[in-house]
């Protein structure tokens, strides 16, 4: 069972829009706002480097060339698609899994006791399966954005391929760049901190200013 792209879409519509939920939310004290965006920062981190090498070999199916086309490289590419859903990929080479665990039990111990009483939490069910599901939901995930070009016949048209994977390639940048975004544009930043009482009404709305604290 595979996800499709589309999935990988809300997903980051949830995380902004989880972000935005805790910002809003007068209960929540800036001290815990401050550590639950950069948990969420963190989460986001672990999401984006998952998708980093996705990219990279789209971007090689797209500038594929007639002769990589006739040399079998679409054969070569796809394997290393296929490479990405390894479990052992994520729990040994890019430890994506022990990261995950650390946030799922950190999420349980210090996020949502602060969390909980906010509504409508059914809506970013997919931020909260990356915790409870580790590994297993980020290559759902992966497979959901690759699965088309991995199952295109190896006799397909080189133009053909040079589309679709424009097509994902495109679409999987401006997911990537949403998440950028709101991980280093979010204005959540020292000077902020410095006057509580008016820093929350900065956080309301991305303006592209600032950076989450580090904590």
């Amino acid at each position: 069972m595979y996800v499709e792209f589309s999935d990988f879409d809300d997903l980051v519509d949830q995380f902004s829009a989880v972000t935005e939920a805790v910002t809003i939310d007068e209960n929540i004290s800036n001290f815990d706002l401050r550590r639950v965006l950069r948990f969420l920062s963190r989460v986001i981190q672990v999401v984006e480097q998952a998708f980093q090498d996705v990219l990279a070999i789209m971007i090689e199916y797209k500038y594929l060339t007639y002769d990589d086309y006739k040399s079998g490289k679409i054969c070569s590419l796809a394997k290393e698609l296929e490479l990405l859903l390894s479990h052992s990929r994520y729990r040994d080479v890019e430890e994506i899994c022990s990261r995950l665990h650390h946030l799922g039990d950190f999420f349980s111990s210090e996020i949502k006791p602060v969390t909980q009483h906010l509504p409508n939490q059914e809506r970013w069910w997919r931020v909260f399966s990356l915790l409870e599901e580790h590994e297993g939901n980020i290559i759902n995930l992966v497979k959901g954005t690759t699965i088309e070009l991995i199952d295109l016949p190896r006799d397909s048209d080189l133009n053909e391929i040079k589309l679709t994977a424009e097509r994902h390639s495109n679409a999987l940048r401006e997911s990537l760049s949403k998440l950028r975004f709101l991980n280093s544009g979010y204005p959540f930043n020292a000077g902020h901190a410095a006057s509580s009482m008016t820093c929350r009404e900065g956080l309301t709305t991305l303006s592209g200013h600032g950076q989450l604290v580090n904590l």
